[in-house]
């Protein structure tokens, strides 16, 4: 959804099984939007997924599982250019990403001015197979986290960045609970 420059589209899911055998992308061109609403069933998808490029993308997952196979799953990826935006709303249901696959919210462009990425969650479950990174190298992060839990697999050695330079990150939060099982089972919580 949002394929083009300065189109918009959105798709709702309310059931069933969508298997994406490619990369999954909303708004990934200029001045686009896109919006996926997953509130029941599976999207499979086998490769990437991109939530914002060079335009607005919007994910969110209210019931169901969302899987990522392949390295990353970004929201606001600054690889195609400053400016995009990615928002997860993740409300309830889960996310999971396969083992050595990491979720980014804000990637840069070689350390350059990239995408911003924003997730918000009040419910559901996060499962990462990979690293999670709040602003990557150069992009912008922001971790709204108020229920539901995010946990890093255990074997994975996947670790937990922060606006890693010259990226800003930040993360509120104010419920729910983040895990890192990766190395020891490390737990930030508050309820």
């Amino acid at each position: 959804a949002g394929d083009g420059p300065g189109v918009s589209g959105a798709f709702l899911q309310t059931g069933s099984t969508n298997v994406v055998n490619g990369w999954f992308r909303l708004g990934d061109s200029a001045n686009s939007t896109g919006v996926y609403t997953l509130s029941n069933g599976v999207v499979n998808v086998q490769l990437q997924a991109h939530v914002g490029e060079l335009g607005e993308g919007v994910l969110t997952i209210a019931g169901g599982v969302f899987q990522v196979g392949e390295n990353p799953f970004c929201l606001g990826d600054g690889d195609f250019g400053a400016g995009g935006r990615g928002t997860l709303y993740m409300n309830d249901g889960s996310l999971v990403t396969s083992p050595g696959v990491d979720v980014w919210l804000g990637e840069g462009s070689n350390g350059g001015a990239g995408g911003t990425g924003t997730m918000i969650q009040t419910g559901g479950a996060v499962n990462i197979g990979g690293w999670f990174a709040i602003g990557r190298f150069g992009g912008a992060g922001d971790l709204e986290l108020s229920g539901g839990s995010i946990t890093m697999a255990s074997g994975t050695g996947g670790n937990i960045t922060l606006a890693t330079a010259p990226s800003t990150g930040v993360v509120h939060q104010n419920g729910g609970a983040l895990t890192n099982r990766s190395f020891g089972g490390a737990q930030v919580s508050r309820t």
